[in-house]
């Protein structure tokens, strides 16, 4: 016998791209106190020595490369 799944209350929303990077640029200013632009630079630039050294510059570049994987096409 099928059992009906309980609703949970519990409800989503997709985010713009636009927010995803004003969520990611709320963080770099929080942990690193530089912009997402800023972070997206010296990132990209190789500017870490070793990201995965770092918790919190992995985490913010793994949010960098998902956006940049993940951009509009023009």
């Amino acid at each position: 016998m099928a059992t009906k799944p309980e609703e949970s209350g519990v409800g989503y929303r997709e985010i713009t791209r636009d927010e995803a990077w004003a969520m990611l640029d709320a963080e770099t200013r929080r942990r690193l106190g530089i912009s997402a632009d800023e972070f997206a630079r010296r990132y990209n630039a190789g500017e870490y020595d070793d990201p995965d050294d770092d918790p919190a510059i992995r985490r913010l570049g793994f949010r960098l490369e998902f956006l940049q994987d993940n951009a509009p096409i023009a």
